[in-house]
């Protein structure tokens, strides 16, 4: 591997880490001037103006859980959340626990709590306080966090269940993980697998030991990377069960399976079932209209996944907007919860990315060579559910 794509990875390793940095905070209220003559008053603290406090959609949220926010200004993406103990948020200055507020169509906004600000698993009551630019800040409003449910084991189950993934993606491409990692990324892999094989380094990858399999097997290098030799795994483990990540790529799993036949030396679709050569590496056989149909249904529902109007789309989004905020409450172990999160979430949606983009989305009459031999289908059968030969 050459020192440029060397220098590439160990950068894009570094990207999960979407740390959500707080605004910063006022200078707090001026002392009073005192009185310049017998009859000048004393000069009042500045102190803003509060605006109404927020209605919210739920008075008690499970972590990860969507919270609608309404009766704040229209289509502003200034509005951050302030997120404090109660009676601990002042108007006067912006608290440590901040999180962003995502615009909805209507004037709604949105909000996700990863975990509590002090009593990060445990959960309790919270007051949520809006802040924006030009002195906007709001009362607060109360709120209740359920406790982050106990979930031993899961980030694990979600490793093997992504690295299983991955497997089938280079089973598509005609090769092995050893194989792509093995090679030299510049003169050897063709361009198309760069993103798998970048999630895989991340997943697991025997030339280093910062991969998420070394996090869970507690390799020494975590201590240097991310200032600790001991991650919080028990909050790893909650954080990936309350979010319903392991189902989410299980069904991902559960579909790709069998949906387009795929092995090593795979043919391109424009490649006539039957051709002798074998195709390059980035391609996959299809070599019937109920497999091409079932092809462009999954790329593009992969290409759906990421929308925000989805299950998916909105699950990841709301990890990505919140999982930094960990890092601010718990310290360097916690840091370590939000790169290994955050590079499955990245590994994840990389892999939505390439089967997208590897298989075909649309039929273009002329654009496949085929070879029909009526003899080899069965007897015709159109109806709901049957394919017409």
């Amino acid at each position: 591997m050459s020192e440029v794509v060397a220098k590439q990875l160990r950068f894009l390793r570094f990207l999960p880490l979407l740390f959500v940095v707080a605004c910063g905070g006022g200078d707090g209220p001026t002392s009073p001037a005192g009185p310049s003559g017998p009859d000048a008053p004393d000069d009042e603290p500045d102190v803003p103006q509060e605006a109404a406090a927020p209605t919210l959609s739920a008075s008690q949220l499970g972590a990860m859980e969507p919270l609608v926010l309404q009766g704040l200004p229209a289509g502003r993406d200034d509005l951050v959340a302030e997120v404090a103990e109660p009676g601990a948020s002042s108007p006067e200055a912006e608290g440590d626990f901040i999180l962003p507020l995502l615009p909805l169509e209507g004037g709604d906004y949105r909000l996700w709590i990863p975990v509590h600000p002090t009593t990060i698993v445990e959960g309790g009551p919270v007051e949520i306080r809006i802040w924006g630019e030009d002195d906007f800040v709001t009362a607060p409003t109360e709120l209740t966090l359920d406790p982050i449910p106990e979930a031993p084991g899961a980030f694990a189950e979600l490793a093997d269940t992504l690295q299983a993934l991955l497997d089938l993606r280079f089973e598509a491409l005609g090769m092995t993980r050893t194989e792509a990692l093995a090679a030299d990324w510049e003169t050897e892999l063709d361009p198309s697998v760069f993103p798998v094989a970048i999630a895989q380094t991340l997943l697991d990858d025997p030339n280093h030991d910062r991969d998420l399999r070394d996090l869970l097997d507690g390799a020494a290098s975590f201590e240097t990377l991310l200032g600790t030799s001991d991650p919080d795994l028990d909050l790893l483990d909650r954080m990936t069960g309350v979010g319903g990540l392991v189902s989410l790529v299980s069904a991902q799993l559960a579909a790709e399976r069998g949906v387009v036949p795929a092995a090593p030396g795979a043919r391109s679709p424009e490649v006539a079932p039957g051709a002798e050569a074998a195709g390059p590496a980035g391609v996959v056989s299809i070599s019937s209209a109920a497999e091409l149909d079932a092809a462009m249904e999954r790329a593009w529902a992969a290409a759906r996944e990421g929308d925000p109007e989805t299950a998916t789309g909105e699950l990841l989004q709301g990890y990505g907007l919140t999982l930094g905020a960990i890092g601010l409450v718990t310290g360097p172990g916690g840091a370590a919860v939000t790169a290994a999160l955050g590079s499955v979430l990245w590994a994840y949606q990389t892999y939505l990315e390439g089967t997208s983009k590897l298989l075909p989305k649309e039929f273009v009459p002329g654009s496949l060579l085929f070879d029909l031999d009526i003899a080899a289908f069965e007897e015709d059968q159109p109806g709901p559910g049957n394919w017409s030969n």
